[in-house]
């Protein structure tokens, strides 16, 4: 159990500074991936990874902001309830906010405990302060902050997190929201914006380099003759 625990929470800490990283200096990361991809396709390559870094990006933010608010006001109601060491639980709050939906869950667990060691009564308001300030989040700070941070409606992320926790388990559900966004803008540009307009994506690009090409083979043909 110990082993696990330590293993989740080091899994964390590698995906937020992996992600802070690419974030911050995404170059090395976008030039590696573009090489990979035939020359006629590397604009539309450098558009997809430019939307996803975009994306990525709100996530962190959109987390940093949950992170902060939910903290701020579990410090609030622990700290009127009498709850020694307030401070420490809203910090232990703020970073399971990490984790959507199972975070909260799991970051209620030490404080209950601490309080029904002074009494039933401080435990269960405990509780319910904890599942107080989880509506919260989940009606008003979510759909206002991370859904339009990530833009994806929050129905969708509730979903996602449900099917992705499924099938990867519990780093799944740690990544659920940015392979979401991701699996979006890949969807988007590589499926749906294509149908609806042949010139977009890689086809556009493509022809483009073939114009190029013409215009470049013309300018030599006439240069010679």
């Amino acid at each position: 159990m110990l082993t696990t625990t330590a293993a989740f929470f080091g899994g964390i800490v590698l995906v937020v500074l992996s992600a802070i990283y690419a974030a911050v200096n995404p170059r090395p990361l976008v030039s590696g991936i573009v090489r990979l991809v035939p020359p006629e396709g590397r604009r539309h390559a450098e558009h997809i990874l430019c939307r996803l870094r975009t994306s990525w990006l709100g996530w962190l933010k959109g987390t940093a902001v949950d992170m902060v608010l939910t903290g701020a006001l579990t410090y609030a109601a622990l700290t009127v309830l009498g709850i020694e060491h307030a401070l420490v639980f809203a910090l232990l709050t703020g970073l399971f906010e990490i984790v959507p939906y199972l975070g909260p869950i799991l970051a209620a667990i030490p404080p209950v405990l601490y309080a029904l060691t002074q009494s039933v009564e401080l435990a269960l308001l405990t509780l319910a302060v904890y599942t107080l300030i989880q509506q919260i989040e989940g009606n008003v700070i979510v759909p206002l902050v991370m859904s339009k941070a990530v833009q994806l409606h929050p129905a969708l992320l509730a979903i996602g997190v449900v099917v992705i926790g499924q099938l990867f388990g519990l780093m799944g559900v740690l990544l659920a929201v940015p392979i979401l966004t991701a699996l979006v803008v890949l969807v988007q540009e590589l499926w749906v914006l294509p149908r609806e307009d042949p010139g977009h994506g890689w086809q556009r690009r493509t022809d483009d380099v073939a114009r190029a090409d013409g215009g470049t083979q013309a300018r030599v043909s006439s240069a010679v003759s």
